[in-house]
């Protein structure tokens, strides 16, 4: 990866980090649970995860979309550590904790392709 490419990829996940904390210490502080672990990572076919081993990761190019679809991965992973399935109660809860939901599920859809930049392609430096 070009120097540029990887400078400018540091600061998104430093960007990507910094707002999933401050997500992520809203809705522990309403749900009770806390993760093992929080990590921001590069996958390729994941938004978010959580582990049977309690550690949450998240996909760093999540900073790129809209605040609220980076808050609905927070909800969603977070609430995994108190119901580990999709389950009615998971989304009834997950819903209970980000209204917006259904929104950011929607915009995910439409847009995934859209956050799959490879910033090697648009840093020439």
């Amino acid at each position: 990866m070009r120097p540029v490419a990887r400078s400018l990829e540091l600061w998104l996940r430093r960007r990507a980090r910094q707002a999933i904390d401050d997500h992520l210490s809203r809705i522990t502080a309403c749900l009770g649970y806390h993760p093992a672990q929080v990590y921001v990572m590069d996958q390729r076919t994941k938004w978010g995860n959580c582990s049977s081993r309690r550690n949450l990761s998240f996909n760093w190019r999540l900073i790129l979309a809209p605040d609220f679809v980076l808050r609905y991965l927070v909800t969603h992973e977070t609430v995994h550590l108190a119901i580990p399935d999709h389950s009615a109660k998971f989304w009834l809860t997950a819903q209970s904790l980000c209204r917006d939901t259904e929104r950011a599920r929607r915009w995910l859809v439409a847009h995934a392709g859209d956050l799959a930049v490879d910033l090697s392609t648009v840093c020439t430096g």
